[in-house]
């Protein structure tokens, strides 16, 4: 697991059934429930995976964010 923030979950909006298990899952409640629309809060995502592995419908992806350059000092 990596720190809050460096991950993304993509969703396949077209898959996606909307059953929410992913929501209820999910230790850092990053996923929610918009409407019919399954959205991701990424500054609260962990990388856990346990929605991606969840999802019935293989709707969800889990994808690292690179991390911005560390800048040396002169």
């Amino acid at each position: 697991m990596g720190r809050n923030g460096s991950f993304h979950i993509a969703i396949d909006d077209v898959t996606c059934v909307q059953c929410a298990g992913c929501v209820s899952i999910c230790p850092t409640e990053a996923l929610h429930m918009q409407g019919l629309t399954l959205e991701c809060h990424d500054p609260t995502c962990i990388g856990c995976d346990l929605c991606v592995r969840f999802c019935p419908v293989v709707a969800l992806s889990l994808h690292a964010l690179s991390a911005p350059p560390v800048r040396a000092e002169a």
